[in-house]
């Protein structure tokens, strides 16, 4: 269905989460997670571990930004130290849905992309320095912070922070090494079996 020419109805690319605004609001369903949003023009997908991300490319070397898969967003605000002349895509990705169609996931990925293409977003890396500010509005108290290194190793988040809402903040800056991938990964136990 098409109202003020933007698209509601079922996510085709995440059965089982509504994007319906009309049915969210009046049954206050388990697969509504707040306001119904959409994302930025300029987004693109790409796979990351088998599942289908959306991405919004980060243009500048700071600022704040958001994407949405379906109803599930995230924000991010960030700050890039620049490496010398080096060129690089870095991204901001959502996901909800589920992986490998067995278990139910909401996903938020910071990312620094293998090439300047889109298409190697979710491939492997070597650095990026990064201070950030990772947000989601998660349907599950199960929300795993991860920030990954160079040289695979992890480092603990500067500050978490769960509302009662729902929403997910993590902070980091000053990293030992530089960035691969920071993430908030939510497992949604209650919908593996929807």
């Amino acid at each position: 269905m098409v109202r003020g020419g933007r698209r509601y109805g079922c996510d085709a690319a995440n059965p089982g989460i509504i994007t319906d605004l009309n049915y969210c609001q009046a049954t206050r369903s388990s697969l509504c997670y707040g306001p119904l949003k959409h994302t930025s023009p300029e987004t693109f997908n790409s796979s990351v571990t088998y599942d289908p991300l959306t991405f919004v490319p980060l243009m500048e070397t700071e600022g704040e930004v958001n994407v949405c898969n379906g109803t599930f967003c995230c924000k991010l605000q960030y700050r890039r130290i620049q490496q010398g002349d080096s060129k690089e895509l870095y991204a901001l990705g959502a996901f909800a849905g589920k992986h490998h169609g067995i278990y139910f996931i909401q996903v938020c990925a910071l990312l620094r992309c293998a090439g300047l293409d889109p298409s190697s977003c979710g491939q492997k890396v070597q650095e990026a320095k990064f201070d950030f500010v990772l947000e989601g509005r998660f349907g599950s108290r199960y929300v795993y912070p991860s920030v990954l290194a160079s040289k695979f190793v992890l480092e603990q988040p500067k500050q978490l922070e769960t509302a009662p809402d729902g929403t997910v903040t993590m902070t980091h800056s000053n990293m030992t090494d530089g960035l691969v991938t920071a993430c908030l990964y939510g497992r949604m136990y209650h919908l593996d079996n929807e």
